[in-house]
């Protein structure tokens, strides 16, 4: 049943006159969005590293990255919110 479902749908679709306006420009902006999409897992893992290679030299880097759930990610925005503490009076 299935195959001939499939079958009946092509078949509908092979004759098809009408043609949605922008169906070009989909075909040619699809498979570069498609392009981009599948290479933004490695972008992420370089950007990832990068990050973490400049955070390291700096002194606050292993107390950070020791605390539950902060990764590096979480740890540039916290550099970035506090700094290096001086705007606070005292530890508390």
């Amino acid at each position: 049943m299935a195959g001939r479902l499939v079958e009946a749908l092509f078949t509908a679709l092979d004759g098809q006159t009408f043609v949605v306006p922008g169906t070009d420009a989909a075909g040619a902006i699809v498979p570069q969005l498609a392009k981009n999409l599948t290479a933004l897992p490695d972008q992420r893992r370089e950007l990832a590293a990068a990050i973490k290679e400049l955070l390291e030299p700096r002194p606050p880097s292993v107390p950070l990255t020791s605390m539950p759930a902060t990764d590096v990610r979480t740890e540039p925005r916290i550099l970035i919110d506090v700094r290096d503490g001086s705007a606070f009076p005292t530890a508390a």
